[in-house]
């Protein structure tokens, strides 16, 4: 079970944020105060008198602004991106597609967008799916709303062999450590969702997924090792390596 982000931590890292942005807009806003007036910033004391040296002043504002803009923009405000891995399953090409906005923690990064794609050997037909995994908000402690992202990530897969032919199984967490935060989804290579294991081990979700299991004559043991992680971060560009799942 990865131990990653919880939403309640989620909301505490966009409260984090929005103070950084503040803290830092205030600093920018008291070098504008105290270079262009000579008066302790935000002090509500008004009117200021401009200083003697008011060009240079005014040269350190504009450094100021252009500094403060810099590291905003840089800094606290990324670029989104987007994340591709790659399998072969049974002469099937299947991709995941996903598309984050930020990645504070390369487990569960603020993600928008996640799909899977299927393309049939020898044609150029290419059917297009979105995982279950549904936005929700994100607020601050204040109650804003930080962003809408997604409540789960796929974040490893499995080409796996039934009786007839083989299946994609696909494993979803939230980032948190609890006994509903990893479920498993059973997919065709024709992209339809067969089974899904979301939810309590006594709900019907899950009993279902261990009949459609049983019946495709999937693995037996759990293959555990045949699942491959999916990259999710901005910067860690892992190449696949075997990692254990379960439903």
């Amino acid at each position: 079970m990865l131990r990653g982000r919880s939403r309640e931590m989620a909301r505490a890292r966009a409260a984090r944020v929005h103070s950084a942005k503040t803290a830092l807009g205030r600093k920018f806003l008291g070098l504008v105060e105290v270079s262009l007036y000579n008066c302790p910033a935000h002090t509500g004391a008004r009117p200021c008198v401009p200083t003697a040296s008011f060009p240079w002043r005014w040269a350190e504002a504009v450094l100021g602004s252009a500094v403060f803009l810099f590291a905003y923009g840089t800094g606290l405000a990324q670029q989104p991106y987007t994340n591709t891995a790659e399998l072969l399953c049974d002469g099937v090409k299947l991709q995941v597609l996903t598309q984050c906005a930020d990645d504070p923690s390369p487990i569960f990064p603020d993600c928008t967008h996640q799909h899977l794609t299927f393309t049939k050997p020898g044609t150029d037909k290419v059917m297009t799916r979105s995982t279950t995994a549904k936005r929700v908000s994100v607020t601050d402690a204040q109650g804003q709303i930080g962003g809408w992202y997604l409540d789960a990530l796929v974040n490893a897969w499995a080409c796996v062999k039934g009786a007839s032919q083989a299946f994609l199984l696909l494993r979803y967490s939230t980032g948190g450590n609890c006994e509903t935060c990893e479920w498993i989804e059973i997919y065709d290579l024709a992209g339809d969702l067969l089974a899904t294991s979301r939810g309590e081990v006594t709900g019907n979700a899950y009993k279902h997924f261990k009949s459609v299991y049983e019946r495709l004559r999937l693995p037996k043991p759990w293959p555990r090792l045949a699942f491959v992680k999916i990259p999710l971060g901005r910067e860690k560009k892992d190449s696949p390596n075997k990692e254990g799942g379960g439903p």
